[in-house]
């Protein structure tokens, strides 16, 4: 498989001739592909016959949807931006609501790689709330990490002070990219 990661990427025509953006669900489906992007007329034929108005796309193990185009596999949300944007982004692509696979046009927005992970969710702790722990003195604590530094909210003797400070440092510190979700896993 090396020989794919390995590919030149497409160029960017070969993407818009190959690929439609439904901006609503986030899909990206193939079109009839035209003949010059087939060295054989039969591999042509065959893919144009299984792949022509499907959903493109497969999941990998880390969340996201990837596309292969000419041997290249490139991330779909990467993909989806240069479809709506008409270049490929300069920055990583965020997931607004944290899905990997949820490519809408509303849900996908360029992130440098602190801006990603103010985004990302959190694991559940034994405090039950995000960013929240237990210091030694008994009392809890609420502290953030941003820009990586970490922002101390104070010490707290309930947990839900301190949450609704994480909360607070979150809104403050992380904008738009503020999550205050956590994972099961």
């Amino acid at each position: 498989m090396s020989h794919i990661n390995n590919a030149p990427t497409p160029d960017i025509q070969i993407i818009r001739e190959s690929l439609k953006y439904n901006r609503a669900d986030g899909n990206l489906i193939w079109r009839k592909r035209p003949r010059h992007h087939f060295k054989d007329k039969n591999i042509w034929t065959r893919f144009n016959t299984l792949y022509a108005g499907k959903v493109a796309g497969a999941l990998q193990n880390e969340g996201y949807l990837h596309v292969q185009i000419n041997h290249k596999k490139i991330l779909a949300h990467r993909i989806a931006w240069l479809l709506l944007k008409g270049r490929w982004p300069k920055k990583l692509i965020d997931h607004a609501d944290g899905d990997g696979t949820n490519n809408r046009a509303n849900n996908i927005r360029e992130a440098d790689t602190y801006e990603n992970c103010m985004n990302a969710v959190s694991r559940v702790n034994a405090s039950g709330f995000k960013n929240v722990h237990r210091h030694s003195s008994g009392k809890w604590v609420a502290r953030i990490k941003h820009r990586g530094r970490h922002i101390h909210g104070g010490l707290y003797d309930s947990v839900e002070e301190a949450a609704q400070k994480a909360t607070e440092l979150r809104n403050k510190f992380h904008g738009k990219f503020a999550n205050h979700a956590f994972s099961e896993k």
